[in-house]
């Protein structure tokens, strides 16, 4: 199957519109790229530094110079571009993703140059992992878990279920033989699976991430690298017996075990959270709170991005977005609404941004993720997402590793991404505005280049999703529309 998936990329890239990516990559000959004169946030939790120049060379940085006065303009196979009043930020990574092969321009032209996938069906996201990495089709390097590891009767299509230990320990394996970049566990599992999980991938040396009905207490003394929509929290932090005892008898109720992470949480006892944040900050256990998407319809700016997206959705170079998911993109907002009305998840919001506080302030390592998925608005959710975690109590420098640095060490590929270094991938973006005093700068994209390359910010409506995600009726039903 992944090969013909491969064949028919191969096959389509052949006769398909380039995109503005691609055309923009043939308008740059040059082999090295000299930026001049911006202001350097590099990643690595150093303040600001001003007139810096950020020399690339094939798609490495080569040197990165402060008060440089050199002249590069008489160097041959050289491009000089002056950024002066500008920024410079490394490419953004969001940390997690469920990936749509039509969003790529999306999450290009919004800075993105890496997304961490996390629950795809695993031959279709192998093949467009490939397909980026090659240069087959233009999108933002995919790192994957493939399928996520779920248990009977699994909480989405493409979950892979495992009822027994050995199993958990066999799905892994299977994962490391098709070259996954770390494992991701599902809701219904049980913690003796989930310890089973982690331990078959730290052999693999690969980490494992989930969104769990485990506590965050137990998980992170198994290893667990992340907690993603803050799962787990609750769970350890509630002091009900009859309510855990729920959580365990419903385990294997798809709807139930989605919707514990903001059911749960305005049942948190704030008393106990500095023990848990003790345990996960002493293990090294990230947390990926995406609070764009699990609480939108509670969080302050629900309102301003439904009148974004739709006015953005109005764009007619958008006209590859699928119907389907611009019908979902729409109806979240009144979904969120109306199934976040009551007072209680307010509390519950509340409650979250408490914890992030604490655990931020106790040295923890927080992750800027979306969960981008049919439901939601790829690229610019990542922003969002940014605006949130600054509201949440992240300095707007914290709030750019979250997007940065720390994703990209979350999963080992701290050597080649998410700062900007001497030898290191030349992913970055430069920017119109300043972030660190406003985080919304993050949206006034003027430059991206990844890997070298500079691409052409924008949107191209003949871009084609040649190979679409497989999308089955139970799926769509996930998202209240109809296949």
């Amino acid at each position: 199957m992944l090969v013909f998936l491969l064949l028919c990329f191969l096959l389509l890239s052949g006769c398909s519109t380039p995109t503005n990516q691609e055309v923009s990559q043939d308008r740059v000959p040059a082999a090295r790229i000299v930026l001049t004169g911006g202001t350097l946030i590099d990643g690595t939790g150093r303040g600001p530094i001003e007139n810096v120049t950020v020399v690339i060379s094939g798609d490495r940085i080569e040197e990165v110079l402060t008060g440089d006065t050199r002249s590069y303009e008489s160097e041959p196979n050289t491009q000089v571009i002056e950024v002066d009043g500008k920024f410079l930020l490394p490419g953004f990574i969001d940390g997690h993703v469920h990936y749509l092969g039509w969003a790529a321009p999306l999450y290009l032209t919004h800075g993105i140059t890496s997304v961490l996938d996390l629950g795809n069906w695993t031959p279709w996201i192998l093949a467009q992992r490939f397909a980026v990495a090659n240069d087959l089709v233009p999108g933002p390097r995919i790192f994957t878990s493939a399928g996520q590891i779920d248990s009977p009767p699994g909480t989405f299509p493409h979950s892979i279920n495992a009822s027994t230990e050995e199993e958990a320990r066999e799905i892994v394996r299977e994962h490391v033989q098709r070259g996954v970049d770390y494992i991701k566990a599902y809701t219904m599992i049980r913690p003796e699976l989930l310890k089973a999980i982690i331990e078959e991938a730290r052999a693999a040396d690969l980490v494992v991430r989930g969104h769990i009905t485990v506590s965050a207490r137990e998980a992170a003394l198994f290893g667990i690298a992340s907690l993603e929509h803050m799962s787990g929290i609750a769970i350890a932090t509630i002091d009900d017996p009859e309510t855990l005892q729920e959580v365990e008898d419903r385990r294997t109720e798809p709807e139930y075990v989605m919707a514990t992470v903001r059911e749960l949480a305005p049942l948190m006892n704030p008393e106990l959270f500095d023990d848990l944040i003790e345990v996960m900050v002493k293990q090294g256990t990230a947390l990926s709170p995406t609070l764009v998407s699990w609480w939108m319809g509670v969080h302050p700016h629900t309102q301003e991005y439904e009148e974004q997206d739709r006015s953005f959705l109005q764009d007619p170079r958008l006209s590859f977005i699928p119907e389907v998911s611009r019908q979902s993109i729409v109806g979240r907002y009144a979904r969120s609404i109306r199934d976040r009305s009551d007072p209680k998840f307010q509390l519950g919001y509340a409650k979250s941004q408490k914890f992030i506080r604490a655990f931020l302030e106790a040295g923890g390592t927080v992750i800027a993720s979306s969960d981008t998925t049919l439901g939601a608005m790829p690229g610019m959710d990542l922003h969002r997402e940014l605006e949130l975690l600054v509201d949440s109590g992240l300095s707007p420098l914290q709030a750019l590793q979250a997007a940065t640095r720390n994703p990209a060490q979350l999963i080992g590929q701290g050597h080649d991404l998410g700062t900007i270094e001497s030898g290191k991938l030349a992913d970055l973006i430069v920017i119109g505005g300043d972030p660190l005093q406003d985080i919304r700068n993050t949206q006034k994209i003027e430059m991206v280049i990844k890997g070298g390359k500079v691409l052409e910010v924008g949107y191209d409506s003949p871009f084609l999703d040649m190979i679409p995600r497989p999308l089955t009726a139970d799926y769509l039903s996930r998202f209240s529309v109809d296949d």
